[in-house]
């Protein structure tokens, strides 16, 4: 039986990435900005269409999301009600949805639960997707530097590129997370977010709208 092919999503408030594969295959993957508007759902509309999107031109059988931090901050708010509303939406069609712990997916793609961003971009552009090498930012010079917003660009498509990768590592070992799981394993945050990306030679981040999409079938070059 071929692999199925998995959907993957890490939701933002500012930045969704999404990104498609079948078993060790990239079939496509994408970042887009979310524009801010007047109301917290209509961040949520923009990427429900972004994710139909997704699900209409590469009929997955799995969506596999990120879960979000519980963070207590109207933006941390904002992205648990985004994820749940993905997730909903997703299960409605009949697929099946799992929710990814960042910390399980970090320890299943570097195998460390604390690896960073970076360690993440990178092991997946070496060693598992190399024509995504390209988009992998420089490392910085000074660490506590970290990375400006236009290098961190692409790592929402990383992202999103090792939830997905996770779900089918899953299904090769036999487990999965439920959203049982999810909901009882939760950390509650008191502050902050969880950082979304940029990348070298990104498209300039505005404000306002914006996408950009790479087909891995048609653009293996360019990542």
């Amino acid at each position: 039986m071929p692999p199925p092919i998995i959907l993957g999503l890490d939701p933002g408030t500012r930045f969704l990435g999404a990104a498609v594969i079948r078993g060790s295959q990239l079939l496509d993957y994408g970042v887009y900005e979310l524009k801010n508007g007047q109301r917290p759902h209509d961040v949520i509309g923009q990427a429900r269409r972004v994710v139909f999107q997704y699900i209409a031109a590469h009929e997955p059988a799995i969506v596999a999301i990120e879960a979000p931090y519980r963070i207590a901050t109207e933006r941390g708010a904002l992205l648990t009600t985004l994820a749940r509303e993905l997730h909903e939406r997703a299960a409605e069609l009949g697929l099946e949805v799992v929710e990814q712990l960042p910390e399980q997916v970090r320890q299943t793609v570097t195998g460390s639960p604390v690896a960073t961003k970076y360690e993440v971009a990178q092991l997946l552009g070496t060693k598992y997707f190399p024509a995504l090498q390209s988009l992998i930012p420089r490392k910085p010079k000074i660490p506590a530097l970290w990375l400006t917003s236009k290098e961190r660009y692409w790592l929402h498509a990383f992202d999103a590129l090792a939830v997905a990768l996770t779900a089918w590592l899953d299904i090769e070992c036999g487990s999965s997370t439920t959203e049982s799981q999810v909901d009882s394993d939760h950390r509650e945050v008191k502050s902050g977010d969880q950082e979304k990306g940029s990348r070298k030679e990104a498209p300039e981040v505005r404000e306002g709208g914006g996408a950009d999409r790479r087909d891995a079938g048609r653009d293996e070059d360019s990542g």
